[in-house]
């Protein structure tokens, strides 16, 4: 007699998690759709949309580029002139194209495109870690295009990140990349 009973109330708990979950996603879907959207040119010779609610740009401390922080949404963006790319990215030391997702990252999924007339390379996947637990990485790599140096454009790379915890912002990454605009 108490096991029907268990069972009642287990069923119970979790049908009461499932609405939750589903209405609260539901509200969340309504504001994805009605997100309001800022272009961004924070270096100058580059821009693409951000949603409004995310603040300034923070920069890095180590290499040209910087950074957006949310709690739905993280962008990062980075880029290397020649002189300034370190040793193993340039001349007999250079690697295949640098790529965000690990090889043990499940369902991974690449595509070479063009973005704003440019060949580039978009990766998807999600990843757990220590430090910033699971997530998923909506990536994007120009390996080879004219980048601002702080005094002339000319050949480097440029990257793109956009990591978010609830699929439900694929879409929005693929906005924020697919956006990008570059001056050269």
């Amino acid at each position: 007699m108490m096991v029907p009973r268990l069972h009642r109330i287990a069923f119970s708990f979790c049908l009461s998690l499932w609405i939750l979950a589903n209405v609260s996603v539901m509200g969340q879907s309504s504001s994805i759709d009605s997100l309001k959207w800022s272009r961004r040119n924070p270096d100058g010779w580059f821009s693409f949309n951000v949603p409004k609610p995310m603040g300034k740009v923070d920069r890095h401390a180590d290499v040209d580029g910087g950074f957006y922080i949310s709690d739905a949404l993280d962008i990062d963006y980075d880029y290397w002139t020649y002189e300034n790319t370190p040793n193993w990215l340039r001349g007999q030391y250079a690697v295949s194209v640098l790529l965000a997702c690990p090889k043990k990252s499940g369902r991974t999924h690449t595509l070479r495109t063009r973005i704003d007339g440019k060949r580039a390379i978009i990766q998807r996947c999600s990843e757990t870690d220590e430090r910033k637990g699971f997530r998923y990485i909506y990536y994007v790599t120009f390996p080879n295009m004219k980048v601002f140096n702080g005094q002339y454009f000319d050949y480097g790379m440029f990257n793109l990140t956009v990591e978010y915890r609830n699929p439900r912002y694929s879409s929005v990454a693929a906005r924020i990349v697919r956006s990008l605009d570059f001056e050269k």
